[in-house]
């Protein structure tokens, strides 16, 4: 069966590219050590205070 992980950011104010930078290293870490061969794509989530609009990135 193929899995996906997914990874949450929480963070207080407007997104910079800090948090961005910060989720891409939990994903490639987290992929070194625990994605299988056959799993999906890990999902990354940054969810921020400030604004009120969705932004969705692939």
């Amino acid at each position: 069966m193929n899995e996906a992980a997914e990874q949450f950011l929480l963070e207080l104010g407007k997104l910079t590219p800090a948090d961005v930078g910060q989720m891409d290293s939990y994903i490639r870490m987290f992929d070194a050590q625990y994605r299988l061969k056959d799993d999906n794509p890990t999902i990354g989530l940054i969810l921020c205070s400030e604004k009120n609009n969705a932004v969705v990135r692939y």
